[in-house]
């Protein structure tokens, strides 16, 4: 939500300030992070696992949550989470019901090891994997051709998303009807660096320890499956994307080299299908300047 009038010059077809009332008198975007991960978990009504087969062995968990009435032509909306997210983060389950009531069928993708996925992947995810959407994209067209499919990624989904989108350009029309992205991290080095900040140390050391827990679960499942890692030595996340991304995904040469290939920056000029980017202009980790000056 755009709380603010831009301060850069703006490149995007259409901008709007969209008015943000909030729940609580918070006027701190540190507070309203913070708060927003909190509350009870809301129950979702007949959901199921659907099981999608990676080209490389690797598995992937959705969770798929149906209207109480549907036809071959229900829309459908796929949500990909961010990072440390997963199905059950609250912000993706207190929508499932209000998506479901306007007769919508959702599928919360896993990313790699993620929710329901633990276990079924011998790799983590990255801010690129953009393969592993599509081959859930896939299915959902082959299992239900004429269902509209609204794809939502937020943060760093809402990257994996954009880059998806602009590589496969004209193509993304036989997947996706509608695209939209909550405050994506269209620039992953820019995003590195904010959380290095002495005042994003909460959100560092809570993302870092999520994903060293992650890696640690793999391990314990598929043996060898990673490279030996010292995780005393990763105080950044450029250490870690260093140390881990790199590593596990070889075709990186280090953490700048995954940042370059990765960002969705850097291909957003070729997205081609209808698109909304919902963003705040007081957001702790992503800079609303890296979305106002992208090449739209």
């Amino acid at each position: 939500m755009n709380t603010g009038k831009p301060k850069y010059k703006v490149v995007m077809q259409h901008i709007k300030d969209i008015p943000f009332t909030r729940i609580f008198p918070i006027f701190s975007g540190h507070l309203q992070t913070v708060v927003g991960s909190f509350g009870r978990a809301v129950p979702i009504q007949r959901e199921e696992s659907l099981i999608v087969d990676l080209p490389d062995g690797d598995k992937l968990c959705c969770q798929v949550s149906r209207p109480a009435t549907t036809t071959n032509k229900t829309p459908t909306i796929v949500t990909v989470h961010g990072l440390g997210g997963s199905h059950n983060s609250l912000y993706q389950q207190r929508l499932v019901p209000k998506f479901n009531e306007l007769g919508y069928s959702v599928v919360r993708v896993n990313l790699r090891g993620c929710g329901t996925g633990v276990g079924m992947a011998k790799k983590t995810y990255h801010g690129g994997v953009g393969e592993d959407i599509l081959e859930v994209l896939k299915i959902i067209k082959r299992d239900t051709p004429d269902s509209p499919v609204l794809l939502i990624g937020y943060s760093l989904g809402g990257n994996i998303n954009l880059k998806l989108l602009g590589e496969l350009g004209e193509e993304a029309k036989q997947y996706v009807t509608h695209a939209i992205a909550v405050c994506p991290a269209l620039d992953l080095h820019d995003s590195a660096l904010r959380l290095q900040s002495f005042g994003n140390t909460i959100y560092r050391k809570y993302y870092l320890k999520t994903l060293f827990e992650q890696m640690e679960e793999i391990r314990k499942l598929h043996p060898d499956s990673l490279p030996d890692i010292e995780y005393t030595s990763i105080i950044s996340f450029t250490d870690f994307d260093n140390e881990c991304t790199a590593k596990i995904w070889p075709s990186f040469v280090n953490a700048n080299g995954y940042y370059k290939e990765c960002s969705s920056k850097y291909f957003v000029s070729k997205i081609v299908i209808p698109l909304h980017v919902l963003y705040s202009m007081d957001d702790p980790i992503i800079g609303a300047e890296t979305i106002e000056k992208a090449d739209w």
